[in-house]
Formats: C-alpha cells, sequence, structure tokens
C-alpha cells in the first residue's frame, strides 16, 4: 500500500533533549510529544493577532471545536496510557519513577480543563441573553492566550522532563523487540476509536520529526494491512480535513462556510 502523496517534509525534532535521533530508544518518547508539540506552537501561533481576536464568533467556536474533539482527548488519552500503562512496565524494571511525573498530569489536566471553560464565557450568560460586548471579547481572547501560554510552558517542561528520565531507562532496560510490546499494548488498549484520532496524529509529526523513510520502514511496515488501509483511506484524510484545517481555519479573512468566505483569503502571517 502506497503512503500517502502530501506529507509535511522533514525538519528534525523540536525536542531540546533529543535533538538528533541516534538510537531506537530516543523514538520512544519522542513519538508521542513531538505532535504534542506541533499542536502547541501551532495554538499558540493562531491565537495571537490578527489571526484571533476574540470579536469573531466564528472563530472563537471553531478553536474550541479543535481543541476540545483533538488536542485535549489526544493529550487527555496520552496522559492515561503513561499511567495506567507506560509508567508500570517501565517501574517494573527501574523501581522508582519520580512522582512529580504523575502530580505534574494532574496540574495539567487542571489547566486543560480551565481552557476547555472558556467556551462558555464567550457565549450569553443566559439563553436569549447578549452576547459579551467587543471589549469583552477581546479581553476574554487575551485571557485565553495567557492561559494557553502557561500550559504551554509546563506541558513543554513535562515533556522534557520525561524525555530526560525515561529515555535511558528505556535503552539500558529494554530491547526493542521488548519496546515494541509495550507500543503494542497501548494500541490494543486505544481500539478502533481511540487509534483513530492518535494514529494520524502522530504520523503526521513523524513525518516532520523523523522523515518519510522512517515512517514507511519502522512505523507503517509494521501495521496490519488492514489498519495501514484504514489510516491511509479514512483517518489520514479525516485528520487533515477535521484536525489541520480545523485549526488553520483562524488564518482566513472570514469563515470559509459564508459567501464571503468562499476566496479562502488568509490573513497576512505574523511570526510565531
Amino acid at each position: 500500500m502506497a503512503p500517502p502523496k502530501h506529507v509535511p517534509a522533514f525538519v528534525g525534532p523540536t525536542s531540546t533533549v533529543i535533538p538528533v535521533v541516534n538510537h531506537w530508544s530516543d523514538t520512544s518518547m519522542l513519538t508521542p510529544h513531538e505532535p504534542i508539540r506541533d499542536d502547541l506552537a501551532r495554538m499558540e501561533r493562531l491565537l495571537q493577532a490578527p489571526f484571533f481576536d476574540g470579536t469573531q464568533p466564528w472563530k472563537v467556536a471553531a478553536f474550541f471545536k479543535w481543541y476540545n474533539r483533538w488536542f485535549y482527548p489526544n493529550v487527555h488519552h496520552h496522559h492515561d496510557v503513561e499511567e495506567t500503562i507506560f509508567f508500570p512496565l517501565i517501574k517494573a524494571r527501574c523501581d522508582v519513577i519520580p512522582e512529580r511525573m504523575s502530580a505534574d498530569h494532574e496540574g495539567l489536566i487542571h489547566m486543560l480543563d480551565d481552557i476547555k471553560g472558556m467556551e462558555l464565557r464567550f457565549q450569553p450568560l443566559t439563553k436569549g441573553g447578549s452576547p459579551p460586548s467587543m471589549a469583552e471579547r477581546r479581553n476574554l481572547a487575551e485571557e485565553l492566550r495567557q492561559k494557553v501560554a502557561h500550559m504551554a510552558a509546563e506541558l513543554r517542561e513535562h515533556l522534557e522532563e520525561e524525555e530526560r528520565f525515561f529515555t535511558p531507562v528505556i535503552r539500558e532496560k529494554f530491547t526493542k523487540e521488548e519496546h515494541q510490546q509495550i507500543i503494542d499494548k497501548i494500541i490494543k488498549a486505544g481500539g478502533l476509536s481511540g487509534n483513530a484520532k492518535m494514529a494520524p496524529w502522530i504520523v503526521h509529526s513523524m513525518y516532520k520529526w523523523a522523515g518519510k523513510d522512517y515512517v514507511e520502514k519502522e512505523f507503517r511496515a509494521s501495521m496490519p494491512a488492514p489498519i495501514r488501509f484504514i489510516l491511509d483511506h479514512f483517518w489520514y484524510p479525516k485528520y487533515l480535513k477535521k484536525c489541520v484545517a480545523g485549526l488553520d481555519v483562524l488564518e482566513l479573512v472570514a469563515d470559509p462556510k459564508t459567501s464571503a468566505g468562499k476566496s479562502m483569503k488568509r490573513i497576512s502571517s505574523v511570526e510565531p
């Protein structure tokens, strides 16, 4: 089965802990962490002016639709997998995992929930009531940016702390085959519905940090043919349409669902 034709170009890892892949164990934490960092960067960039100021209801709706349906559940799922599968299996080999690893998850989930809860504040307080004023919407947008920036900083620090601790443990305590058994458990636990979101998210980012050859030879090649078919023809196209394009609409001048937005005119880009 041929891979998707249009995939992101290779740029290398964004991790400051593992800037280059030199050993198979380097990929263990990069695989779930790089898509998170990708989304954090996109989210922070597209919540800045001139893309987002809170005054266009369709952009507010688009952001929270992306956040609630893609970013939030994917990060939540990643943390759940670590707590229920990954951490226990690693602890069986290294005896002790720093308590902060799990404690950080609680704080991060609280931050994620706090951002999720902001959606209601952009809406009228009561049914049929007046929506927030333009000034109030701009203030809410700034508050949202600050909350996202704080969460992103804390989450990036947490990811890098995990990479510093777990990568050498995996290299020293596990063979490549034993590590693959952990991955298989995680994939099995996700089921079709979980993997429908996680697999394309991981693959899309993997093209960037590991390159097309790695994706084809090490990742896609290990997939059962039916799953690879579903990924290529259903999951990945849906991911591009709903997740990637779903957030990228913040770059547009007008709602693409309206006549004014049919031209798909984009706002001039700004530095992230």
